[in-house]
């Protein structure tokens, strides 16, 4: 659009970094030529504080991400920063868009990282890493016998903004409760 007909865009992915949200929308409301309403403001502060409030339940949980509707890089990078730890990223391409986020997750992880969004061949890794997630489609019990739970984010999908972070953290909090009662269970 910009290039073609010189009308700026701002693109929404399915970003989970309510920075990188807040700014989307701040450049939204600059090129209309608008103040942002109020309510932006109010629902990233009520994010930051969902995020604060999760953190401890999230921090050192290990996972192993597939296929989400999420910026792979971008979502890993946030989850890094919440203290959680992936383990195996499956991606199907690396950009320059990435590069910025791979960095900084590196300053927290460093995963192991495959050009595939296909579990099937990789299956092995549950057994040898021991996970307490999968981010991504895997059958669910298939996890639950090696103690691990899915994080559903496939709704994620119909979601924009910090509504898409919300989401992610109560799926995230969710699945590790899961995952928790599943080890107990095993007596892993």
């Amino acid at each position: 659009m910009q290039e073609k007909f010189g009308t700026p865009y701002v693109y929404f992915n399915k970003f989970v970094i309510p920075e990188k949200i807040y700014e989307a929308y701040k450049n939204l409301f600059g090129y209309l030529e608008l103040e942002p309403p109020e309510e932006l403001e109010v629902l990233y502060q009520n994010i930051r504080a969902e995020i604060e409030k999760t953190k401890s339940e999230l921090a050192g949980i290990t996972y192993i991400y597939g296929n989400t509707p999420y910026a792979v890089f971008e979502m890993n990078c946030f989850l890094s920063s919440l203290g959680m730890v992936p383990q195996v990223i499956q991606t199907n391409r690396y950009t320059a868009a990435d590069e910025e986020y791979a960095r900084k997750m590196l300053q927290y992880t460093d995963p192991y990282v495959c050009k595939a969004a296909n579990i099937a061949p990789l299956q092995y890794v549950y057994d040898v890493l021991s996970p307490y997630l999968y981010l991504g489609h895997e059958f669910a019990s298939r996890l639950r016998q090696k103690g691990m739970a899915i994080v559903h984010s496939d709704r994620a999908g119909g979601m924009l903004g910090f509504e898409v972070t919300g989401y992610l953290l109560q799926q995230l909090v969710k699945a590790v409760r899961e995952a928790k009662e599943y080890r107990r269970e095993l007596g892993i």
